[in-house]
């Protein structure tokens, strides 16, 4: 196993527990909503490790506040049999439970997410606003001893909304990788691509199910990628998630010496969309006919003449630059487009004249659709 401290931090006055797991970093969250607690823990693991948990909450409030800590073990969703502890703290007061996962499990060893509930204030029939939440989770034996960590804490609010595609680093030469999902209400579909630090075709892709509310973990030798991908993975190799549902993947990242680690949220990103951003009839590269108002028709009418010695060329210029495959539709009589390169050559018959056109276009790159732009052209004498 391996974590990393990731020391909360509040906001806006707030004090809601959010992790910097998103795209963004932190923001405002709702100061009443339940807190989540990905790990806490006490089990032995690889190279002579010894994975301990603490847990501090503080009430900043002027205000008593009440919340119970349901303790789901790792590799499940939370259930009605999960162990549930009720606690009352009173105004600035803290508590800390310096052995975290034996609140929920005594005697036992092993790893758990710990959702914070916050009780209703039956004055108000609202939530109590939630404490501050600080977790740790610290090797205490070999080289590492001591080697304090923290885990992510995620308010419901930002699991609820974590669909989408990720990206995480794996670990150097010498370190161990272990990647985990932290799950919502609706548990994920999550596909997960390994690529070498060229880049290049995909090295492995696997699907994994997950359930609802719970914390998933692979670990394994040489390590936990090794163990989800099916395959040991390069150092410095990428980890591409693609989030249907709701849940967080991050990685831990341990030395495999000194057993130091740190907590790696993967960070969340969306593709750039490509677009036709117009027609560049200068030959200098520029778009000349563009869609200023993002209304999908170019704004310049075009005038081609049928009497003119030369076909009228233009070419269409796509962002980002790349390979594109180009389609065109309702194309009139006398024009035509080269598939590979957006060139679009129109020489139409003097018959059409007086005659208003309006061809369309997309182009196809890297598994992506730009949207359809229509041009408009009028022929002229």
């Amino acid at each position: 196993m391996s974590f990393l401290r990731n020391r909360l931090t509040r906001n806006i006055g707030l004090l809601v527990g959010v992790g910097a797991a998103m795209a963004g970093g932190l923001a405002a969250r709702d100061a009443r909503a339940d807190v989540v607690v990905s790990t806490v823990a006490a089990t032995k693991g690889q190279h002579g490790s010894n994975w301990q948990s603490d847990l501090k909450l503080t009430n900043p409030y002027t205000e008593t506040i009440s919340y119970t800590l349901v303790f789901t073990p790792r590799g499940q969703s939370m259930s009605d049999g999960d162990p549930r502890v009720a606690y009352t703290l009173g105004p600035n007061e803290t508590q800390v439970l310096s052995d975290a996962y034996h609140v929920g499990f005594p005697g036992q060893s092993g790893v758990a997410r710990v959702l914070v509930q916050m009780d209703n204030d039956p004055n108000t029939g609202q939530k109590y606003p939630n404490p501050v939440v600080d977790p740790a989770v610290f090797n205490d034996a070999g080289n590492g001893a001591e080697f304090g960590q923290s885990p992510a804490v995620y308010t419901v609010e930002q699991l609820e909304a974590a669909n989408g595609t990720y990206r995480a680093i794996v670990g150097k030469e010498g370190e161990r990788t272990n990647p985990a999902f932290t799950t919502g209400s609706l548990g994920a579909t999550v596909t997960v691509t390994a690529r070498g630090p060229a880049g290049g075709d995909p090295l492995a892709t696997q699907t994994v199910t997950l359930g609802p509310n719970g914390y998933f973990q692979w670990s394994g030798n040489p390590d936990g990628v090794a163990a989800l991908m099916g395959t040991a993975i390069p150092a410095n190799s990428t980890l591409d998630y693609v989030v249907e549902g709701t849940a967080i993947p991050d990685i831990t990242i341990t030395n495999n010496v000194t057993n130091d680690s740190r907590w790696k949220d993967a960070t969340k990103y969306t593709q750039i969309t490509p677009t036709i951003l117009g027609i560049d009839w200068n030959n200098d590269g520029v778009a000349d006919d563009v869609d200023a108002d993002h209304n999908g028709v170019l704004d310049t009418v075009i005038n081609v003449s049928c009497s003119a010695p030369f076909p009228w060329q233009g070419k269409l210029i796509t962002q980002p630059s790349g390979s594109y495959s180009y389609v065109a539709a309702d194309l009139p009589q006398g024009m035509g487009i080269d598939q590979g390169t957006g060139q679009i050559g129109y020489q139409p018959p003097c018959s059409t004249f007086g005659s208003s056109f309006t061809p369309r276009f997309y182009a196809m790159g890297n598994g992506q659709q730009t949207p359809i732009i229509t041009a408009v052209f009028n022929v002229t004498r």
